[in-house]
């Protein structure tokens, strides 16, 4: 073969090949008769969609790491650390449960809840790939991980996949006395079009959809449950990653379209597009959102966790946006799964540092403290009568200084002596030291405490309280 032919054929006839057979197989560009055919020999789309094939090469990297999970999954041994295969919900999906190790030891109250929701650009995935990554999470959490199927396309569309994780949720909530699950603890964590589904559930719920099929006050119950959720590059702007699918010549073979039912109904299932419509009330109801992305990130670009997280502060929803250095769309969450990958470390810290965060607002909800009980909190530490009103600059003031005292009880900066403890829990008594009520708290934070391994029962530290 003469060398003008070999380099045609590797310029032409290998990229015109792979571009096709991908087609044939995935889906003709969605034109009418012989106009799709055109579309699809375009150069340009031929040589972007030949790229994006051979860029999934890289997942052959990832080889060990599927032996890993498929051994692991099918040991008999492991079945110790979860429970598989549970039915849920209208469709009969399935899901599995991973305890934490350290819960589970403990012997402690009911677990906080973490759903898992994978990725799979709509179209693929299951909870069984993993395995190892609800398994870590669990551990570094101290939570328990449900990691549920939902119907992916062409099984369902996404609001069959949006119902089925809704249907997770009050699983969740009608299972927590079998499982020791909190079922007013929960965290919804979601990679790729996981995010999305976790995000869009969240807002239909807040929202009140009737399309759920759920009673509104059910969806309330659930709304109000989640403390938070996190988002592994995202996809929040349906609208913005179809210019982006356009871009790389995917648009027609990817499953996005599809299980929308179609481009005219982006903006409905964009998370973006809904915030903007809602009241001040729903806004308010909103869980926290923590956004991680890799700078690298091809298939969603970083822009979209960005934009999502201009739009959250704009419209005053606690964000936290975490941009991950030379991190791309599949180690996010492959890197999840052992402690020897590169990215483990510092995906989790970010993790762990919002979750905190989450859990800590259901530290301060166990008191039960109405906005103004807080504000009369605030009034005493800033010594101000009852009926006083505070500046705006005292109530932060002095919210602030009460959220540092419980920080530095639950996260010290190094181990504190038990006279420490004390003195730190002296300095509180001013909040607490008047009514039945407010001593009701105040033993009750002594419980939480304790059952977190940060005071020991002491009859000076009892005396002084008493004092108070």
């Amino acid at each position: 073969m003469s060398l003008p032919m070999a380099a045609g054929a590797l310029l032409v006839g290998l990229p015109y090949s792979i571009s096709l057979v991908a087609q044939w197989m995935y889906g003709w560009p969605n034109k009418p008769g012989y106009k799709k055919y055109i579309e699809a020999l375009k150069p340009r789309r031929i040589y972007c969609l030949t790229r994006a094939v051979l860029e999934m090469l890289k997942y052959f990297q990832y080889g060990k790491l599927y032996f890993q999970w498929k051994s692991w999954y099918k040991n008999v041994e492991n079945h110790k650390h979860y429970e598989k295969g549970i039915t849920f919900g209208r469709r009969s999906n399935k899901l599995d449960m991973y305890y934490s190790p350290n819960v589970s030891q403990s012997g402690s109250g009911s677990a906080p809840v973490i759903v898992f929701i994978y990725g799979g650009g709509w179209g693929s995935g299951e909870r069984s790939i993993y395995c190892l990554l609800a398994m870590q999470m669990a551990k570094e959490l101290n939570a328990t991980v449900i990691c549920p199927d939902y119907s992916t396309y062409p099984k369902g569309n996404v609001l069959c996949m949006v119902q089925d994780i809704a249907d997770c949720l009050i699983w969740v909530r009608e299972s927590s006395k079998r499982f020791n699950l909190d079922k007013d603890n929960i965290v919804l964590i979601g990679h790729s079009a996981g995010a999305h589904l976790a995000a869009l559930t969240v807002l239909f719920m807040v929202e009140g959809r009737d399309e759920l099929f759920i009673e509104a006050s059910k969806q309330t119950e659930i709304a109000t449950a989640i403390r938070g959720i996190t988002g592994l590059s995202g996809v929040y702007n349906i609208v913005d990653h179809y210019e982006h699918e356009q871009m790389r010549a995917v648009e027609y073979v990817s499953t996005m379209h599809k299980a929308m039912n179609g481009v005219e109904n982006f903006p409905y299932y964009s998370p973006t597009h809904l915030l903007k419509k809602f009241s001040k009330d729903q806004l308010n109801r909103v869980p926290p959102v923590c956004l991680l992305h890799g700078t690298n990130d091809i298939i969603v670009p970083v822009s979209s966790s960005q934009r999502f997280s201009d739009l959250l502060t704009s419209l005053s929803v606690r964000v936290s946006l975490h941009l991950m250095p030379k991190m791309d769309h599949t180690e996010i969450v492959t890197d999840l799964m052992a402690t020897d990958r590169h990215f483990y470390t510092p995906v989790y810290s970010c993790i762990k540092q919002d979750y905190s965060k989450f859990l800590g607002q259901v530290f301060w909800a166990g008191f039960g403290l109405t906005t103004p009980l807080k504000m009369n909190m605030v009034k005493r530490i800033m010594g101000r009568p009852r009926q006083e009103e505070c500046s705006p600059q005292d109530n932060a003031l002095g919210l602030m200084h009460l959220r540092r005292l419980f920080s530095e009880l639950c996260h010290p900066p190094r181990q504190m002596t038990q006279k420490e403890q004390e003195e730190k829990l002296y300095m509180m008594l001013p909040v607490f030291n008047r009514g039945g009520a407010f001593r009701r708290r105040l033993e009750r934070l002594g419980e939480k405490l304790r059952a977190r391994g940060m005071t020991r029962n002491c009859p000076a530290r009892e005396q002084r309280l008493q004092l108070g």
